[in-house]
């Protein structure tokens, strides 16, 4: 089995994901979608917004085992063996229970309701001329209007977002603890030129993979789920945390090919007439 930021469910994520919006309005952080091909019922759309969530945990939680997987194949190989076997099946465990704990928040408490059709109605008018019989949508309404009109803190959505939070940090937390374990493995061994240069950019490549989700998945989110506390608007015709998510998939892949010189070499020569040479037995890496 092999852990990469392009397996199934990453890519699966990803693919769903160009259908959504992801925006905040006043103390609502929100996810929509007015594309419904299949005509299925309103509340199945829901369902389907909430798998949504559950494939994004989970490419959370992927990210993450992939950066404990590549610890233990450079300094821990020996623990490589819980990573074959009866083994996976933890792995998967891990990333469905993240994925359905993420999933079933969305879809028990982040609920349409009247106060939220109240603040969205006038941006679907204006920014898409949309009727709110046209969007489906999951909201997260930091605060909610108590019998008497007053503002109150709405303590599920609150716990909610704390649960999505401490997932994300757990995972990038691993991703960092991992990165400066192998980093510090590397610097502690001696080769020759020609494997240090293959480690050098192993280690790019992995550094790459590291900053990459940071830009482009964590902080866009956790800035999301900032914004609604100080009622704080962030433009839904051109979400920014939409733009970069749907980046990802291709960005990743493509900074490793970059960076890694027989990868480079090979992707440049689909685009040439020069003869494919076998970039192994010939490695002569350029750092």
């Amino acid at each position: 089995m092999r852990f990469h930021s392009q397996c199934f469910f990453i890519r699966e994520y990803f693919i769903f994901h160009k259908f959504q919006i992801i925006s905040t309005e006043k103390y609502v952080l929100f996810v929509f979608t007015s594309t419904n091909y299949l005509e299925v019922p309103h509340g199945f759309m829901r369902v389907l917004l909430s798998v949504y969530g559950t494939s994004y945990s989970q490419a959370l939680v992927l990210i993450a085992v992939q950066f404990i997987y590549r610890c233990f194949s450079i300094s821990r190989r020996k623990f490589l063996i819980y990573f074959k076997g009866r083994w996976l099946f933890f792995w998967y465990a891990l990333v469905g229970i993240f994925g359905i704990n993420w999933g079933l928040c969305i879809f028990f408490i982040a609920q349409e309701n009247p106060q939220v059709d109240e603040i969205l109605k006038p941006l679907m008018a204006s920014s898409f001329g949309l009727n709110m019989s046209d969007v489906f949508y999951v909201a997260a309404s930091y605060e909610v209007e108590d019998e008497f009109k007053n503002k109150v803190l709405n303590w599920p959505v609150i716990f909610m977002i704390i649960n999505f939070a401490s997932i994300m940090g757990l995972s990038f937390a691993i991703i960092v603890l991992c990165f400066c374990f192998i980093h510090y493995k590397m610097q502690r061994v001696t080769h020759s030129k020609v494997y240090e240069a293959v480690q050098q950019q192993l280690f790019r490549s992995l550094m790459s993979q590291m900053i990459i989700p940071l830009v482009l998945i964590y902080l866009p989110i956790i800035i999301v789920m900032i914004l609604p506390i100080f009622h704080l608007k962030n433009d839904a015709c051109m979400s920014l945390t939409s733009i970069l998510i749907s980046i990802y998939p291709v960005l990743d892949p493509f900074a490793v090919i970059m960076i890694i010189s027989v990868y480079r070499q090979g992707f440049l020569n689909m685009f040439t007439n020069h003869p494919k040479t076998n970039q192994i037995s010939n490695l002569e890496m350029s750092t």
